[in-house]
C-alpha cells in the first residue's frame, strides 16, 4: 500500500489513537443520566429545539450572526473549491516540487504562521468583553475579504501564496471570535441548540451557494467566482456591523 491510500490510513489510524487518549484521559464526569419518564420521548427531543428557536427570536442579534455565518459558510465553500484551480491554472506553480509538494509546502506554512500569529493575539484578546470580540470581528471579516479579493486577483504565483496565507491566518481567527460572540450569556439549556442552528446554517450557504460559484467559474472564469465569493462577505460584514450597535445581549 503507498501514495493516497496509505495517508489516508494514517490519517484514520491517528484519529483512532487520538480518540482512545481522549476516553483515557478526558473522561466525562458531569452526566447526569434523565429520568425513565424524559428518554426517549418526542418532548425531550424538541424541548431543546422549540427553546433555541424562541432564544433567537428574542435576540435580535443572534438572527443577525446566523445569518451572517451562511453567508460566510458561502464564501468559504467557492474558496475552499476553488483555490487549487487558481494555482495550477491561473497563476501556475513554480518549479522545484511537485504540485502535491506546494499544497503540502502551502498547508504546514499556514499552520505554523497562524499558530505565530494566533497564539500572542489570543492572549491579548479578552473573550468575555463581547464589544471587544465584536469590533475586532468585524475588522477581521473586512481584512479577509480584502485577501480573497487580493487572491483572485493576483497575477503571480507568490501573490497568490501570500494572500492564500494571510486568508487563512484570518479564517483561523475568525471562528473562535465569532463562537466567543455568539455564546455570550447563552442559557446553557440552550448552548449547543443555537451553535448547532448556527453550523447549519454554514452548512446551507456552502450547499445552496457552492454550485453558484461554480456556475460561475463555468462562465466568466475562476477569477471572477473567487472575487465574488469576497464580495458576498459585505453583506456579512454589513450583519455583524448592525449587529453590534445594538444591545449584544
Amino acid at each position: 500500500m503507498g501514495g493516497p491510500a496509505l495517508c489516508i490510513v494514517v490519517g484514520g489510524g491517528t484519529l483512532l489513537a487520538l480518540a482512545a487518549f481522549l476516553a483515557l484521559r478526558m473522561p466525562e464526569q458531569g452526566f447526569v443520566r434523565a429520568a425513565p419518564g424524559e428518554r426517549s420521548t418526542w418532548a425531550s427531543l424538541t424541548a431543546p429545539l422549540v427553546q433555541g428557536a424562541r432564544e433567537v427570536r428574542g435576540r435580535p442579534v443572534l438572527t443577525l450572526l446566523i445569518a451572517a455565518a451562511a453567508l460566510y459558510g458561502a464564501s468559504t465553500e467557492a474558496l475552499d473549491r476553488l483555490n487549487e484551480f487558481l494555482l495550477l491554472r491561473e497563476t501556475g506553480l513554480p518549479g522545484g516540487l511537485s504540485p502535491e509538494g506546494w499544497f503540502i509546502a502551502l498547508a504546514l506554512a499556514g499552520s505554523l504562521l497562524g499558530w505565530a500569529v494566533l497564539e500572542p493575539l489570543r492572549r491579548r484578546l479578552n473573550l468575555s468583553q463581547p464589544r471587544q470580540v465584536a469590533r475586532t470581528l468585524r475588522v477581521v471579516l473586512g481584512l479577509s475579504v480584502a485577501a480573497l479579493l487580493a487572491f483572485a486577483l493576483a497575477p503571480s504565483f507568490g501573490w497568490a501564496a501570500g494572500a492564500l496565507l494571510l486568508h487563512g491566518v484570518l479564517r483561523g481567527l475568525y471562528g473562535p471570535l465569532y463562537s466567543a460572540w455568539l455564546n455570550q450569556g447563552l442559557p446553557s439549556g440552550s448552548r449547543a441548540t443555537i451553535n448547532s442552528f448556527a453550523s447549519q446554517a454554514d452548512a446551507l450557504g456552502q450547499v445552496s451557494c457552492g454550485p453558484l460559484f461554480g456556475l460561475a467559474g463555468n462562465l466568466w472564469g475562476v477569477r471572477a467566482a473567487l472575487a465574488l465569493a469576497a464580495l458576498v462577505r459585505l453583506p456579512t460584514l454589513a450583519l455583524l456591523s448592525r449587529a453590534g450597535k445594538g444591545e449584544l445581549r
